[in-house]
């Protein structure tokens, strides 16, 4: 899940990971459409970014799209905007879905505990469909079971 990026990549470095492997992970984004602030918030805060200009990886920042400030996890050194990141974006055929391929080298980022030269790679899947996030009632369970079943 894209909250956990960071965290799951300073685990594997804290764990003994090898910093000369290419860590890859998979992304999965939860989102009903692709293209707002908030959606290119979530990815390029983890790069060197037009969101993250002049705050330290770690400091207090604001993004846009974001309803309170929080410590920055850029753990990627490489520029990437909203253009860049739109480019990397394909189709998934037969589906709403799309992907993209994210490539970044590592930073220090001692609040996260990310320490620099790791390669990752990120295989980015959104859904590009109304996924609740919300407990599961059964009312919910009820009102997505459908849409859920319909998505390929």
């Amino acid at each position: 899940d894209n909250p956990s990026l960071v965290i799951n990549v300073a685990q594997y470095q804290i764990s003994g990971g090898d910093l000369d492997d290419t860590l890859r992970v998979i992304l999965t984004n939860t989102n009903e459409a692709w293209g707002d602030d908030y959606q290119y918030s979530l990815f390029l805060q983890y790069f060197d970014s037009p969101i993250n200009e002049g705050v330290e990886p770690g400091s207090f920042q604001w993004a846009p799209g974001m309803f309170t400030p929080y410590q920055s996890p850029q753990i990627f050194g490489d520029f990437m905007d909203e253009s860049i990141l739109d480019g990397l974006i394909e189709p998934i055929p037969d589906s709403n879905m799309t992907t993209a391929l994210l490539r970044g080298i590592t930073i220090d980022n001692p609040t996260f505990g990310i320490k620099a030269g790791q390669q990752v790679e990120i295989l980015l899947v959104n859904l590009n469909e109304p996924i609740t996030t919300y407990i599961a009632t059964p009312a919910i369970v009820d009102y997505f079971t459908e849409p859920l079943a319909d998505m390929t």
